[in-house]
């Protein structure tokens, strides 16, 4: 039976990013499962060996869990901590000052958060739960009190407020000091929005279909919100200097008018109206991150009933051009991006609630024929690239490039000449490809891949470990 290959389509026309459409971007997706309706998602190193690992908030069964990274964007099987009940938001960051990374999750059915602090390896403390408001559904960090240490703020949308949790310099909480935001406060941003170089707050109200900002008073308390309306209720909110001001704009993800709503910042801390750019169908959580090298911010929105993450790339003046749909596995919720397989671009994961499972979709725009320089098309060659990583136990990546369109067989070889195993049989297009080796099937030992066209082949040996 063929492997499950997850083939990554190069890049091949010649055009500017932000106008190939058509191009891929991202990888199709590659999907693990993970139990209890993951419903929101975070990146960091949490076994502290220097790759993007995953955590989970599970809607279902109070569990959060965690996907370690071999390196190489190829993730074990998840593993799951004692979590709260129905857990729809999480963060990372280190709370303790320890130099490794803590969670801390909201836990909708009991009203309260919970803290995680890490032990170091990705082995987490039991978690310390602290009150918040009614229905918390947002969260957000960062150093509200200038004090050097990372504190909390969450969202909760049926008491119309905000919850500031101080963070006492040990990874422990001060009990919550509420302020109020608008009607159905739901989601939640930190950042300096004035530029006074204190954190400030913008809050999205679902039922008030507005976007409160909470100016910091320079001491980790806020000032009374001012309100900005919307078209419709933000399900999700964040920011960036999307036009190159030096001041923070905001985005929201607008589930009843289908569309990301910009929000621009006037130098203030004032905001305005913006663009609105179509999207998917419901999205409920929109991204900040690079596309590409430009160092323009370009944006992502996952649909939950499209089961697609639409990807806008900046045209470097602040408007965005659309740039296609992404399929996920059913029910993305939440989007997160990273360097999952540490070749210097951000990827994508999604946590797809309605098929148990997250979504790692990688960036192409790195190993493209695209030149980010002069975006000139590379020629490419034949070549099968030496897998990675070399022994393995498992799962492996081997990688191939092609000239041209053509019929090509890429088989695993023992050392008596047998081949035990087709990887792939058919039509290739021309570029850069990877996909990942799926070899639990086999025994430990050496085995050779060849690729093989109609005029040419290529082999590497390879080592199973198990």
């Amino acid at each position: 039976m063929k492997s499950l290959l997850i083939f990554i389509v190069a890049i091949v026309a010649v055009m500017s990013l932000d106008a190939a459409a058509q191009d891929s971007l991202f990888s199709s997706p590659v999907n693990y499962p993970v139990t209890g309706s993951p419903f929101a998602i975070c990146l960091n190193d949490f076994d502290m060996d220097g790759d993007k690992d995953i955590a989970v908030a599970n809607n279902t069964g109070q569990s959060l869990a965690i996907l370690l990274n071999d390196g190489h964007g190829v993730f074990a099987s998840a593993t799951y901590i004692p979590g709260g009940e129905q857990s729809n938001s999480i963060l990372s960051a280190d709370f303790d000052g320890d130099q490794d990374f803590d969670l801390a999750a909201i836990n909708l059915a009991t009203n309260d958060i919970s803290v995680y602090l890490n032990n170091g390896n990705a082995a987490f403390a039991d978690r310390v739960n602290y009150a918040a408001g009614f229905f918390p559904y947002g969260i957000c960090g960062g150093d509200i009190d200038g004090d050097s240490d990372y504190d909390l703020a969450v969202a909760n949308a049926f008491t119309d407020n905000v919850s500031i949790y101080k963070n006492n310099g040990n990874g422990t909480f001060q009990n919550a000091v509420n302020y109020a935001a608008g009607v159905g406060a739901y989601c939640i941003y930190m950042a300096d929005l004035d530029n006074d170089l204190d954190k400030d707050l913008a809050v999205g109200n679902m039922i008030g279909t507005s976007v409160s900002i909470l100016m910091n008073a320079g001491n980790g308390t806020f000032q009374a919100p001012v309100n900005y309306n919307l078209s419709g209720g933000p399900s999700s909110i964040t920011g960036g200097d999307f036009n190159c001001d030096g001041d923070i704009d905001l985005v929201v993800a607008n589930t009843s008018q289908n569309t990301i709503d910009i929000i621009e910042n006037q130098s203030n801390g004032t905001f305005q109206a913006g663009n609105s750019y179509s999207v998917g169908l419901y999205p409920v959580s929109v991204i900040a991150f690079y596309v590409d090298t430009d160092n323009y911010l370009d944006l992502g929105a996952c649909n939950a009933i499209g089961n697609n993450v639409t990807i806008f790339c900046n045209n470097q003046g602040g408007s965005f051009n659309n740039m296609g749909d992404y399929p996920t596995a059913n029910g993305p919720y939440s989007i997160s991006a990273g360097d999952i397989d540490s070749d210097g671009d951000l990827d994508l994961v999604s946590a797809d609630a309605s098929s148990d499972s997250i979504s790692v979709l990688f960036n192409l725009v790195g190993s493209s024929g695209i030149d980010k320089d002069n975006q000139s098309t590379k020629p490419y060659g034949f070549t099968l690239r030496q897998n990675f990583p070399n022994p393995f136990n498992a799962r492996t990546v081997i990688g191939y490039e092609l000239k041209e369109s053509q019929p090509i067989h890429i088989g695993v070889y023992d050392l008596l000449g047998r081949e035990v195993e087709e990887l792939y049989d058919g039509i290739s297009s021309s570029g850069v490809h990877q996909f990942v080796w799926d070899a639990s099937a086999l025994s430990s030992g050496q085995y050779f891949v060849r690729l093989q066209t109609n005029a040419k082949s290529s082999v590497i040996r390879t080592t199973l470990i198990k």
